[in-house]
Formats: structure tokens, C-alpha cells, sequence
């Protein structure tokens, strides 16, 4: 068995195409996440942290989301492929900025440097192997 590239209507065809299941359920999540969870972020930088630095941080992470809530709706090609990018490139920004940023010790960042690269290995198998993503996104069918 093996994804095979098909039309966009034969893709419409498959019982996973479309806007819904886990992808709709992550939707809902992050957007709930971004308007009632990371405004908190904005009024309490830690002490360990410049407050300029740590909320451009927060910033450019709210705003490296923006493709994936504007195209998965849309159902545009390139959102799989922008979103992973985007992901990991948040990721590896905020480690950085993190470890040359913050005057913690860099070992207490252990923690969250693993919940947030579980959480990105995690979203990148899904949108890769994800028979929704592959039908609607990438017009492609598991055969």
C-alpha cells in the first residue's frame, strides 16, 4: 500500500476529504489557545526575561500560526508543507532566543524544549501520514 497522487475531484471522492476529524479538532484548540491562553503570556514575562524579547517572541509565534488557521480552511495545497516549516522554525526560534535571552539556567528549559519538540515530531507525522491532510490537502489517496 502506497499514497497514490490523484485529481482534486477524485480526492473530494474519499470518505476523509475535507475540513474535519482531528485536523477541525486542532483547529479549535489552537484557536481557543491563541485568544484565551497566549494573551497571558503578554502580561507576565518572567522575571528571568527582558519583556521587549519575551513578547516578540509570543508575537512572532502567534503570527507563525496565521498560515495554518487562514489555509486550512481553504483547503490549500501548500498548508501542510508551510505549517510543518513554520512549526519547527517557531521551535528552534524560541530555544534560541530562550537560551541566549533568558538569564535562567539553561537546564530548567529541559521541560518545555521536550514538551515542545514532542508536540512538533507529533503534528509533523500527522500531516504527513494523516489520510485526511493526504486527500484534501495533497490530493493524495492511501491505495
Amino acid at each position: 500500500m502506497a499514497w497514490t497522487k490523484v485529481s482534486a475531484e477524485e480526492a473530494a471522492q474519499a470518505p476523509y476529504y475535507g475540513f474535519g476529524g482531528w485536523l477541525l479538532a486542532f483547529y479549535i484548540v489552537l484557536v481557543l489557545y491563541l485568544l484565551f491562553w497566549m494573551p497571558f503570556y503578554f502580561l507576565q514575562a518572567p522575571a528571568s526575561w527582558d519583556p521587549l524579547l519575551f513578547n516578540t517572541v509570543h508575537a512572532t509565534r502567534i503570527l507563525f500560526w496565521l498560515p495554518f488557521l487562514v489555509l486550512c480552511p481553504l483547503k490549500h495545497p501548500m498548508m501542510p508543507a508551510i505549517t510543518i516549516t513554520l512549526m519547527w522554525f517557531s521551535l528552534a526560534m524560541t530555544w534560541t532566543v530562550g537560551f541566549f535571552g533568558s538569564s535562567s539556567h539553561p537546564i530548567t528549559w529541559i521541560p518545555s524544549m521536550f514538551i515542545g519538540a514532542t508536540f512538533a515530531a507529533l503534528m509533523t507525522w500527522y500531516f504527513r501520514s494523516s489520510q485526511r491532510v493526504n486527500a484534501t490537502y495533497r490530493h493524495r489517496v492511501w491505495t
